[in-house]
């Protein structure tokens, strides 16, 4: 805490992980140091400080090595979310198609048999309903 104001900016955390003393205790507790924006991201509650208060409980709460049975509710979490998010994408691609149809230009039909697309092609004239109807 360079300024001594009782909170850790990124470069105060960030010179703090540097020395050697401060490093092998981070070891000690099993806390990678390599990459400090990942750690004060961690720490940090999204104010861009870190309190005393969110330090110790950040520190006890990612010291050592995350067990199996800590990481298969996670996990699971986490492909929940994702089959959620393709659900998600999916209806909002066929939402998208709805509005972009109703959008399109409306072609009234003059055949009297339905076409499976009749927004795509212009309206039959009188010999070509005569003719699609003798070739049913």
């Amino acid at each position: 805490d360079f300024d001594e104001d009782g909170l850790l900016s990124f470069d105060e955390l960030e010179h703090l992980i540097s020395k050697p003393k401060v490093k092998h205790w981070f070891q000690q507790l099993g806390i990678d140091t390599s990459d400090a924006a990942l750690l004060f991201e961690i720490l940090d509650d999204g104010d861009n400080v870190i309190q005393q208060d969110e330090f110790i409980n950040g520190i006890t709460r990612i010291k050592g090595a995350a067990r199996s049975q800590d990481l298969v509710p996670l996990m699971t979490n986490l492909q929940r979310l994702h089959l959620q998010c393709q659900h998600i994408a999916k209806t909002c691609e066929k939402l998208e198609s709805s509005m972009h149809a109703m959008e399109a230009p409306k072609h009234t039909m003059s055949m009297t048999y339905p076409s499976p697309v009749p927004a795509l092609l212009p309206p039959l004239s009188e010999s070509e309903c005569a003719m699609a109807s003798r070739s049913m």
